[in-house]
């Protein structure tokens, strides 16, 4: 979104099935961010039986859709000319014997992993 928004720099658009998802997406990302990083959010617009939540964090403006109105509302193609950025999962840790284990994902990642893009520049 840099240089193409005086709004923000990045746009992280999630996708969700349910107002109960939409919840705990924005409020994991919220919750994740205050406790690993101190960062809080300036403000938080819409309520989950909108079907769209929007976690302002000034540089970074997480939406949190129903997969109809992200479909609908097409915020990808209306922003389309920003430069997108792939997001992945951390990799898997090592175990004390040597075998790769997964991370436990939050609500956030279980939800949106692989179905993750922000937009930059």
């Amino acid at each position: 979104m840099r240089g193409i928004s005086s709004i923000t720099d990045f746009f992280v658009i999630c996708s969700a099935s349910s107002d109960p998802q939409i919840k705990a997406i924005s409020g994991s990302v919220t919750e994740t961010l205050r406790e690993k990083h101190g960062i809080r959010p300036i403000a938080t617009n819409g309520i989950p039986s909108s079907q769209w939540v929007i976690v302002d964090f000034v540089d970074v403006l997480v939406h949190v859709l129903h997969q109809d109105k992200r479909e609908y509302y097409a915020l990808d193609e209306l922003w389309g000319d920003a430069r997108k950025v792939a997001w992945e999962l951390p990799p898997k840790k090592k175990t004390s014997k040597g075998r790769g284990t997964t991370p436990k994902p939050s609500a956030a990642d279980k939800s949106i992993s692989g179905n993750v893009e922000h937009n930059e520049e």
